[in-house]
């Protein structure tokens, strides 16, 4: 089953733009502007912005260190 993420701001290594974002089994298998498939299952991105490919894009790791006894 897919899954398609669309109506957001999609940010590259490359580009940023308005674009749709295609899962299958947990992979990105299409960025671009792509149309819903039957039985597909679309979530309104409208107002938020995707990093497909990024991991863990806000992170603390070493918050610890930086803290005081």
């Amino acid at each position: 089953m897919s899954v398609l993420l669309s109506g957001g701001m999609v940010t590259t290594a490359a580009q940023s733009r308005p674009a749709a974002v295609r899962f299958s089994d947990g992979r990105i298998v299409g960025i671009g502007d792509l149309e819903p498939r039957p039985g597909e299952e679309c979530v309104d991105c409208r107002g938020a912005r995707g990093l497909p490919g990024g991991v863990a894009t806000h992170t603390h790791p070493a918050l610890a260190r930086w803290e005081g006894p």
